[in-house]
Formats: structure tokens, C-alpha cells, sequence
């Protein structure tokens, strides 16, 4: 069986690329089509594979700007040439389900999410757009909805996924979880190189900073807190926090439930991406807990914090319900509370029971995800 293998676009690492990244490992021969790729980027993660992009990737090496390149995303993924393939599993968010594959070719759509920008977060942020960025929108949905109608078969990352694929494509999905493995070895956390004056009593949050993930809800808690909160992340929002940092070292002089002899400055840590893995889960691993702020189809983040014993606070959004139970390996909030289950995790955190290793491993393991992945290849 000749199988090919396709992702939306090969740019930086996240919980889509990890998922790409297992498909490899059970299909190591198999080719990636993407729309563009940022060669580094391949180069480092998926060393020897063969890699191809579309049209777009000229365009994408010019400029190196994606966001750019969404006009020409939906004909591109049509324009990439799978014939000769019995298989093409896709790994998508947005286009890559959309591709063109003839009637003898199996289409496998692992799908992230339904296009997030078309369709959930229209209502919050399209609307106030200008009126050529709603009309392509509408247009888009059109070719979205007709795209999602394309694959054989769709797997969702979650129920919350697969509620969402019903409620937007019409489509019923089959819920396969993504693969959480966690290999690490302790280490002191000062050898992080993180400028703090002390690593107790933190909290740490491992995000894309990027505004939807609400990482500014945190920054807000903490300044009226006498924990410290550790920050790590990449994104178009990096210089907006570290502002808004400033200004809570401000607003937290002589605030109820601060810590007149603490530092400041030390008081929220905001550091780039930490490219080691083993240093980033040691870092969750001597916090107090994770925070996830966003409403996510998924959380990968969630799952690794579980496995390494630390309680996780959660937005009562999405993915996270499938994953946290308040009172027992964390807590979910709304907006308006997120700093009472903060201290309710500080000053109770020997009440949770933190979900076994071994329990946990057989839900979201590698091996389970491979003979998933694997049956479903089988079915005719």
C-alpha cells in the first residue's frame, strides 16, 4: 500500500505537529505534503523525510508571512497531486482536509478542529472586520463546509471535536486521542536559566501567546496574589504581556494578598519558548500547577502536567472538561473566578488526587493511538 501523508503548513511545533509527528513514526516511508514549510523547521523535526509543499512554499520563502498566503490556501491544497497514493491520511485545521484525492484513494482526515477563524471565533472577531474580510469569509465557509465532505473518514481529537464537526460540517467522526508521552529525568529548575530570585510557591503556564489563549487573565490574578507565576511562550502577543507585566508590578504595590517583601519584578516570569523538552517539564514538574486558559479542542499541555503529578486549572471550555475533574486533579473556572480556584489549588493541594500514570498512559498512550490509527487504515 503506497501512503502519503498531509498538514496544513510546517512552521513551528504544536499539538497539530505532534500529532503529524506519530502518523510518521507509524508510517515512517510515507512522504508530507504541506501547503509551505519552513525548512529549519523540517529539517529539525522531521529529518529524511521527504517533504512536498504546493505552489505557495516560493511565495512563503519571499516573505515568510502565512497569514499572507490564506487566499490562495483553498486552490492550492487542491492544486497537490496524490495520484499514484492507495491512502492519504491528513492531519488538518484548516485546508488540508480539502484536498482532491481520486475514487480508488482512501482520504483519512485527522481533524484538529473546524476552521476556527470561519467558524467559532466569527462572531467575536469577523464581524468588526472590514466588509472584503467578511465577504471572504463568506465565501470561504462555502468552500470550507463543501471541503469538509471530501475525506473518507474523519477522526476528532475530542468530543468536544467531534460535537463541533456535527455542528459545522454535518459529519460524524470518530474520537481518537492524541498520544501523551512523558520521558524526562528531574532536574533542579535553576538550572532553567530563568532570572528568579526563588522557584517556590509558582504556578506555570506553557502556552502560544497569542490573544485567544487569554494569558492576560493570569497576568491580572497574579498581581493581587502572593504566588509566583512562570510564563512560557512564543507568539504575536510576547510584547503586549511583557507591558502588561509592568503594569501589574504597579498596580500590585501594597495590593491585599501581595507580599511586601517579595520582589516584583520576580513576581511573573515571562520567558520564550524553552526548546528543551526535558528542562520544560521539569519546570511544570516543580510547580504548584498548570493554568490553561483557552478553550481548546484538546490540551496536550493538560495531559503531561497530569502525568507528572500536578494538579491543572482549567477554563470550563472545550477539551478541558473531557480531561479535568474539579476537586480531584484540579479545577475549572470561569472568567470571573479564576482567582479563588487558584488559591483553592494553593492552599488544598494535598486533597487532589492526581489521575495514576498507568491509568492515564492507557487512555492517552502511543501504543493505543497507533492500533487506533491502524484499524482504522484497515477498515475497507
Amino acid at each position: 500500500m503506497k501512503i502519503a501523508l498531509a498538514h496544513d503548513f510546517l512552521i513551528r511545533w504544536g499539538g497539530a505537529e505532534k500529532v503529524l509527528f506519530d502518523f510518521h513514526k507509524i508510517f515512517p516511508e510515507a512522504p508530507i505534503f504541506t501547503l509551505f514549510h519552513n525548512e529549519e523547521f523540517t529539517k529539525e523535526k522531521f529529518p529524511g523525510v521527504e517533504i512536498k509543499s504546493s505552489y505557495l512554499q516560493k511565495k512563503y520563502q519571499r516573505n515568510k508571512n502565512h497569514r499572507c498566503l490564506a487566499p490562495f490556501m483553498s486552490v492550492a491544497v487542491e492544486d497537490l497531486d496524490f495520484s499514484g497514493y492507495d491512502l492519504v491520511i491528513s492531519s488538518s485545521s484548516s485546508f488540508m482536509k480539502g484536498i482532491i484525492v481520486s475514487t480508488k484513494t482512501k482520504h483519512i482526515c485527522y481533524l484538529h478542529t473546524p476552521t476556527r477563524w470561519a467558524w467559532q471565533d466569527y462572531f467575536e472577531e469577523t464581524r468588526s472586520n472590514s466588509f472584503l474580510k467578511r465577504l471572504y469569509v463568506h465565501f470561504f465557509r462555502i468552500w470550507d463546509y463543501e471541503a469538509s465532505q471530501r475525506p473518507d473518514v474523519i477522526i476528532a481529537n475530542s468530543k468536544y471535536t467531534k460535537n463541533r464537526i456535527q455542528k459545522y460540517y454535518r459529519r460524524d467522526s470518530r474520537v481518537i486521542y492524541p498520544s501523551v508521552e512523558i520521558k524526562s529525568s528531574h532536574s533542579s529548575v535553576k538550572d532553567l536559566q530563568i532570572q528568579a530570585s526563588d522557584f517556590e510557591n509558582y504556578f506555570v503556564i506553557v502556552s502560544r501567546l497569542v490573544d485567544y489563549k487569554h494569558i492576560d487573565w493570569a497576568i491580572k490574578a497574579f498581581s493581587k496574589l502572593k504566588y509566583k507565576l512562570v510564563i512560557i511562550g512564543e507568539g504575536p502577543e510576547y510584547e503586549n504581556l511583557k507591558f502588561k507585566i509592568q503594569l501589574s508590578r504597579q498596580g500590585s504595590l501594597g495590593s491585599p494578598g501581595g507580599s511586601s517583601n517579595q520582589k516584583l519584578k520576580d513576581k511573573i516570569i515571562l520567558k520564550r519558548q524553552i526548546k528543551n523538552k526535558n528542562n520544560l517539564l521539569n519546570l511544570v514538574r516543580n510547580s504548584i500547577g498548570l493554568i490553561h486558559l483557552a478553550e481548546e479542542d484538546f490540551g496536550i499541555a493538560m495531559i503531561e502536567a497530569l502525568r507528572l503529578g500536578k494538579p491543572v486549572i482549567a477554563y470550563n471550555r472545550g477539551g478541558a472538561r473531557e480531561i479535568i475533574k474539579s476537586g480531584i486533579n484540579g479545577e475549572l473556572f470561569e472568567k470571573d473566578n479564576l482567582k479563588e480556584q487558584i488559591l483553592k489549588v494553593a492552599e488544598n493541594i494535598k486533597k487532589y488526587k492526581i489521575i495514576n500514570t498507568k491509568k492515564t498512559a492507557s487512555k492517552f498512550s502511543e501504543n493505543i493511538f497507533r492500533k487506533k490509527i491502524e484499524r482504522e487504515v484497515a477498515c475497507k
